[in-house]
């Protein structure tokens, strides 16, 4: 990849499947930068990869591209006609969810829920909290 920089947004594997890029982490050891993902399909599990291999180039059936290419998503608004009258998640409520599935992952416990699950619950208890 020409920039080395890596953003939150969804991404496109070579072999064809997407990721959602949670954050950027420092391992603890090395302080080499890891991207903290997650897999778009399946049982939506999360992955740790080090920046340095997310951002290499690889040769697929002769042609040489991105391990991982940004997806381009719609300028301006997208009417997706979800309800938009619900708050937001703030950011450190996201960001805990983030790190509580990464140390999950660094000590090998098999996540009762994906980060979507927890975000859609979290949504829920704000729903009631709102109610009441």
């Amino acid at each position: 990849m020409g920039n080395n920089t890596i953003h939150p947004g969804r991404y496109r594997h070579y072999k064809g499947k997407t990721y959602q890029v949670l954050a950027i982490a420092t391992h603890s050891e090395t302080l080499e930068p890891m991207v903290v993902y997650q897999a778009l399909y399946g049982d939506h599990k999360i992955w740790v990869r080090p920046a340095s291999m997310w951002n290499e180039l690889v040769t697929h059936n002769g042609v040489t591209m991105p391990r991982f290419a940004p997806i381009q998503e719609p300028e301006g608004p997208v009417d997706t006609g979800e309800d938009k009258s619900l708050p937001p998640i703030r950011m450190d409520v996201y960001r805990q969810l983030v790190f509580d599935a990464a140390m999950d992952l660094a000590y090998g416990v098999e996540p009762q829920e994906t980060i979507i699950q927890r975000l859609v619950a979290l949504a829920d208890r704000q729903v009631a909290n709102a109610e009441n």
